[in-house]
């Protein structure tokens, strides 16, 4: 698989984004700012879509298909409006046209728009507006969200190291609204959701809303397993030492 040199040209810019993005329909698939989604694909329209991003923005919207999408799969099944907006970061061509892709997710977006004229679907879409935020609004949300980091179990976590690093940025201060915002995606990447729950924190384009929506999800996730013997958080109690 080609993998281009990290550099500005895959870095996700608000004011230069067209507004209009290739679509592709998954099951079981959502992605979110920050996570990596390999794909194998092999649909003849769906190969043409990835060479026509390829040459262009290189972006695809990947969207959860809802439920009971099989009799129209083949047509067009209906969507979540809420995608996941990626960058081609690496490709893979194979002799028979096939692709092995590997999408970084930059952006969320709402789709307000389809145009379903070509071989693949193209989406019209509008990205949540970018939110600045006070120095208090900022210390509410962080003791929220790490709260909601230090209730959750081991068995949700897919990835101790990142999650310490975060809780110790988070914990240093001094983060950014931008910073932040971003931050809450890496932590949701970080732990074992399911696909309700990845599309529930996709949807919630404002910063506040995400971080109750991952506290909701962890304290939820914390009440079920409780009661199960051996179950521990997953950040072992600071020392009182």
């Amino acid at each position: 698989m080609s993998v281009p040199s990290w550099g500005k040209s895959f870095e996700f810019d608000r004011d230069q984004f067209s507004g209009r993005v290739p679509l592709f329909p998954l099951p079981r698939t959502v992605l979110l700012p920050g996570g990596l989604v390999p794909l194998h694909v092999f649909e003849p329209r769906y190969r043409v879509m990835v060479r026509d991003a390829l040459a262009g923005e290189r972006l695809l919207a990947l969207a959860l298909l809802k439920p009971d999408y099989e009799a129209t799969y083949h047509a067009a099944p209906e969507i979540e409006p809420w995608v996941g907006i990626g960058r081609l970061l690496a490709e893979e061509r194979l002799d028979d046209g096939r692709y092995n892709v590997l999408v970084l997710g930059v952006a969320r977006a709402r789709v307000i728009e389809e145009d379903r004229t070509g071989p693949y679907r193209v989406a019209g879409v509008e990205l949540p507006p970018e939110r600045d935020a006070s120095a208090d609004e900022l210390a509410d949300w962080t003791t929220e969200l790490c709260g909601a980091l230090d209730a959750l179990p081991v068995r949700l976590v897919r990835d101790a190291g990142r999650l310490r690093q975060l809780r110790e940025t988070l914990s240093a201060g001094g983060v950014s609204a931008a910073r932040f915002d971003s931050l809450i995606d890496l932590a949701a990447g970080s732990l074992h959701l399911g696909v309700g729950e990845r599309q529930r924190l996709l949807e919630a384009g404002d910063p506040a809303a995400r971080v109750e929506a991952l506290r909701s999800i962890a304290y939820a996730r914390a009440a079920e397993v409780e009661r199960l013997p051996g179950v521990r958080p997953w950040l072992p109690d600071f020392s009182r030492n």
